[in-house]
């Protein structure tokens, strides 16, 4: 069985790591793990991008079932006005709000596994998987990028992608966690620039396709940090994405609002290859977590601003409840 281990432990192995390693960090930074030599190891099945121990099968042979069981709307609405009446205080800009949504299903996680062609992957044994679209750092030769994930549609409506970029909630959600992103990075590095802005990918799930905005910022990691990349890492944590600006702030609501710590979920996940020196990670959405009753569950969120509508902010949550194949 994998060893789960303290985050401030999983912090020191990186920093004084001289070998290849996979590790994690829960949103709380509490727990994590730290796997050396990790493509040999034959339990924690993982991906990153071209990285891991497993490759995608493309061939499902069977389809089974896949059944959610939203919390109704109104009980969603009483989070979401916890979080709207502190942005219509003023005292948070963006938050991001997740649910706990119970599913069934005949797929085990390591099928959700196999069958998903997601850039970043991990499964972990009768706890989790987690198939992420979205990278959280990468850093290599001395420099540092992040990718937030801000803004989804459905692909299957009419002029979905015009929409969505011309949508004034998406767009203000957007800038927010690119500004949030240019300030994170800026704690360890220099020089920061906006490489893409806003740019967009299609991902293809179970239930169709969907369209996310995302954008590219990076820096010159300064000097302190570059062998200690433990300590960089954790200057970031959590994901701005996943959390809302002010950060600090946001995490006192998210705490207030949602009535489960969010675990693995919306932590971060990653690989260092030490013969290159480059390190690439994941933000962990896009999650089924497994109980010790072998009940899962689907954990999904989104970005909650001042000019957001519960309703389409419950139909979002319950869009993204999907696995990563057709």
């Amino acid at each position: 069985m994998i060893d789960f281990i303290n985050a401030n432990q999983v912090r020191e192995l990186i920093n004084n790591a001289e070998q290849d390693y996979l590790f994690g960090v829960d949103f709380e930074l509490e727990n994590g793990f730290f796997i050396p030599n990790p493509k040999e190891n034959k339990e924690v099945l993982w991906r990153i991008k071209k990285h891991g121990n497993l490759v995608a099968t493309t061939q499902i042979n069977e389809r089974k079932e896949f059944k959610k069981s939203p919390i109704s709307y109104e009980q969603y609405n009483k989070l979401f006005a916890i979080a709207k009446n502190r942005l219509d205080n003023k005292e948070i800009d963006l938050l991001n709000l997740t649910v706990r949504t119970p599913i069934e299903t005949q797929y085990t996680l390591q099928e959700v596994a196999q069958y998903s062609n997601t850039p970043y992957l991990i499964m972990i044994p009768d706890t989790l998987v987690c198939f992420s679209p979205e990278t959280f750092i990468k850093i290599s030769n001395g420099v540092i990028s992040t990718n937030p994930m801000k803004g989804t549609i459905d692909a299957t409506i009419p002029n979905a992608m015009e929409k969505l970029m011309n949508n004034p909630k998406e767009q203000s959600e957007h800038e927010t966690m690119v500004r949030l992103g240019i300030e994170d990075l800026g704690t360890v590095s220099t020089n920061v620039t906006v490489k893409r802005f806003r740019y967009t990918d299609i991902l293809n799930t179970s239930t169709g396709q969907i369209i996310q905005t995302s954008s590219e910022i990076e820096g010159n990691l300064a000097p302190e940090f570059r062998e200690k990349l433990g300590n960089a890492i954790f200057e970031l944590l959590p994901a701005g994405s996943i959390a809302g600006a002010p950060k600090e702030r946001s995490l006192e609501v998210i705490r207030e609002s949602e009535p489960n710590k969010r675990g693995f979920y919306c932590g971060i996940f990653g690989y260092y290859e030490h013969s290159t020196k480059t390190l690439e990670t994941a933000v962990m959405i896009r999650f089924i977590e497994q109980d010790k009753e072998n009940k899962k569950y689907f954990r999904s969120g989104g970005g909650v601003t001042r000019d957001s509508i519960s309703e389409l902010e419950y139909q979002e949550v319950n869009q993204k409840i999907y696995l990563p194949f057709q």
